[in-house]
């Protein structure tokens, strides 16, 4: 799992995407958000995002929606003037164009593998 209020995991999740850049994808697809923050997705989410006892490094001095915002403005920093999309994200923080720099957001959830 990725902690996002880590400087180093938004300082790497940045080199990634300029990597990418540099590399000529003029595409970034960002994907599992949930899973890489909250360790689940899809199916397992139930009845709610956030398992009980969730716990980032700073503590508890801002929401999840501030916390999920800045990793997204980590990828768009990366990722400069590409298309920045973001599959399995949070949309509540990616539906700000203007504020995370999510070019496109697929919102529908995968919900295979139930039984």
């Amino acid at each position: 799992m990725l902690d996002p209020t880590i400087p180093e995991v938004l300082r790497k999740v940045t080199e990634d995407g300029a990597r990418l850049r540099i590399w000529g994808f003029e595409l970034i697809k960002h994907d599992y958000t949930t899973f890489d923050i909250f360790g689940r997705w899809g199916f397992q989410d139930g009845s709610g995002l956030i398992r009980d006892g969730l716990k980032f490094a700073e503590g508890a001095s801002r929401n999840t929606a501030e916390v999920i915002a800045d990793l997204y403005r980590a990828v768009r920093s990366g990722a400069r003037e590409n298309l920045f999309i973001g599959c399995n994200t949070v949309s509540h923080p990616s539906s700000a164009v203007e504020c995370t720099g999510v070019s496109r957001a697929r919102v529908a959830g995968s919900r295979g593998g139930t039984s």
